[in-house]
């Protein structure tokens, strides 16, 4: 058994950690720090390893910021608009939102992003709490390169 691409540390720095001076339990250990990095991220509600081409689709907050689930961000390949049945409406231009903050998973566009969310039904017709659509589709690179990660490419940079 190997250390997956989310695991959050490195074998050599658990079992250093926790005082072992041999291998023989290798496997029990490689499980452990797979099943906590695992538990780590479902608590989190999100994946902390490095990954390329990470395609999501997030609501627009009817401001200028849009916050992705993966962070740090590395770079942004495409931004689209799409609609209910998932064709493209509309395809933002890079000149049209930069990285706000990286760490933080931010961007920034110069006019508010769209949002959609669904009316009461009201004489005004307020949005209600919890019922935005996702229509903007995000292709993006993101994440943090794990120590698993680090030992399998070494073109990547921690």
């Amino acid at each position: 058994m190997e250390l997956t691409p989310g695991a959050l540390t490195s074998y050599q720095t658990a079992k250093a950690e926790i005082g072992l001076t041999d291998d023989d339990r290798r496997f029990e250990l490689v499980r452990i720090i797979n099943a906590v990095s695992d538990a780590m991220a479902r608590v989190a509600d999100r994946a902390f390893h490095y990954q390329v081409d990470i395609v999501e689709r997030v609501a627009g907050g009817d401001g200028a910021r849009l916050v992705l689930p993966r962070a740090p961000i590395s770079s942004v390949a495409s931004i689209v608009l799409v609609d209910e049945d998932g064709t493209v409406g509309h395809t933002f231009s890079s000149s049209d939102y930069e990285i706000e903050d990286a760490n933080a998973g931010f961007l920034w566009r110069h006019t508010n992003w769209p949002w959609q969310a669904q009316s009461s039904g009201g004489i005004i017709g307020e949005p209600v709490s919890g019922k935005t659509r996702q229509l903007i589709k995000v292709t993006y690179t993101a994440g943090w390169v794990t120590p698993a990660q680090d030992l399998t490419d070494s073109t990547l940079t921690r």
